[in-house]
């Protein structure tokens, strides 16, 4: 017999939870015509995604469309660097423009990018979880 503590932590209610609130996000965010926001949180959820996939030891995310399947220490130490340098940048632009608009366009994004990241890294989780 199933308990609803089972139920609830079944790894397919939880997918359908996070499902249910990435359309729910997303018809909020664009019917305020956030589409900025939105986007850029697309293109940041798919970089993590990427970054993992790449980074991980046992993945085979990335197995067939990469020549060099490793990144050294030093690219994606540059990079990081890189990424929070234009992260800075953006957060001083944010606090000296004043203005509500540009940060809901990155909260939009920040918010898509954890739901998309979130919802990949159910999907990928050992079949332990999916009972």
């Amino acid at each position: 017999m199933l308990t609803l503590q089972a139920i609830f932590a079944s790894g397919w209610v939880q997918i359908l939870i996070l499902f249910a609130l990435f359309i729910g996000f997303t018809r909020w965010a664009l019917s305020r015509k956030m589409r900025n926001g939105y986007g850029l949180g697309w293109l940041i959820g798919v970089f993590i995604i990427v970054a993992i996939g790449a980074l991980s030891p046992d993945s085979t995310v990335l197995l067939a469309t990469s020549e060099s399947p490793e990144l050294t220490f030093a690219s994606v130490l540059i990079s990081s660097c890189i990424g929070t340098m234009i992260a800075f940048f953006i957060i001083g632009m944010t606090i000296a423009l004043r203005q509500a608009w540009f940060r809901q366009v990155f909260s939009v994004a920040g918010i898509t990018a954890v739901l998309i990241v979130m919802q990949f890294m159910m999907i990928i989780s050992p079949p332990a979880r999916w009972h």
